[in-house]
């Protein structure tokens, strides 16, 4: 695009996030990941691939059509690979991938592999610094850098040091792609999308109270673990140091590396429908088969029709692609 997008700026949304990190919340923020990482996974967000791709699929496939061919992709903070595979699938044929977990590469690797995607991706280790991530595939310049729903997880000096390194390993002018959940606007009363979007997302948990809707040992055990994970202090959660951002705040923090060109709301709602389904399959294994599709085609249709909105008068975060491009040092443009 030739245009940047006009940026609505709220310096005051600023002030709940942890400015810098320390090591007592660094700590607190690894023992959720070890405690809650699989819940969060297997249902609260990566969930199956078949869920991935009918929900994640079109605006994956967006990023996909924005780049060349032979274009280099960076994916910081891969977790189990689920993106990069999905990315690869839809064409993109040079991914590299990094993350601070070991546990999490070594599982991004057997993602990929079993997804016979394996030549399409390099997977690195990182350690948070500027040389890890230089030494992680060495002489390689990227054209393009993707961010999936990891900032929102980073203090302001983290985010900042972060783009501050990936300056070093970009091309100039690469493509950025960051997708990040954005609270928009409070609401003084549950509006009437609010209250359809939570019976949707609560029509298989429906019949619980009441004894009708039989829950298995293991559904209860997980549904009592997702309860148990939402640890984080107000404005902040689940985990403790995620929150995530309000209209605008992004591009503030951001405006000193990057030249914004686009946003797009492209999910709402029906991940956590997806989680909802996959618990009633464990109560209900046939029936959850037969009512999975469905039930979440429903929600989808439902999402992608507020997503034509322009604003979604809904408390719930709004999942929005900002597409970018990445500043050179001494550009100063807006």
């Amino acid at each position: 695009m030739d245009k940047s997008i006009e940026v609505e700026r709220f310096p005051s949304a600023l002030a709940n996030r942890i400015e810098r990190s320390s090591p007592e919340i660094d700590e607190s923020e690894k023992l959720w990941w070890q405690e809650y990482a699989d819940v969060e996974e297997g249902y609260c967000w990566v969930q199956t691939p078949a869920i991935q791709k009918f929900i994640r699929g079109r605006y994956i496939q967006r990023i996909s059509n924005s780049l060349a061919s032979n274009d280099k992709v960076l994916e910081f903070g891969c977790g189990t690979g689920w993106l990069s595979v999905l990315l690869a699938k839809s064409g993109v044929t040079n991914l590299y991938a990094v993350d601070f977990s070991l546990e999490q590469i070594r599982r991004a690797e057997a993602t990929a592999s079993a997804s016979k995607v394996s030549q399409q991706i390099q997977f690195g280790l990182i350690d948070g610094s500027l040389e890890s991530l230089v030494g992680a595939f060495p002489g390689t310049k990227f054209d393009a850098l993707v961010i999936h729903g990891v900032l929102h997880h980073l203090s302001i000096l983290e985010i900042d040091n972060l783009f501050g390194y990936c300056r070093e390993v970009l091309n100039p002018n690469a493509k950025v792609f960051i997708l990040e959940p954005v609270i928009g606007g409070e609401l003084k009363e549950a509006s009437r999308t609010d209250m359809l979007i939570q019976f949707i997302i609560g029509l298989p948990m429906r019949g619980q109270n009441s004894g009708w809707r039989k829950t298995s040992k293991e559904e209860k055990f997980i549904q009592d673990k997702i309860v148990r994970r939402n640890v984080g202090e107000h404005p902040r959660g689940p985990s403790p140091k995620e929150m995530p951002f309000q209209r605008g705040e992004l591009e503030a923090l951001l405006e000193a590396y990057l030249i914004f060109e686009k946003r797009e709301s492209v999910l709402v709602f029906s991940y956590h429908v997806a989680k909802n389904l996959l618990l009633f399959r464990l109560s209900y294994p046939r029936l959850g088969r037969l009512l999975m599709w469905p039930v979440l085609w429903v929600a989808r249709m439902y999402e992608r029709s507020l997503l034509k909105k322009e604003t979604i008068d809904t408390s719930f975060s709004v999942f929005e692609l900002f597409q970018a491009k990445i500043k050179k040092v001494n550009d100063h443009s807006a």
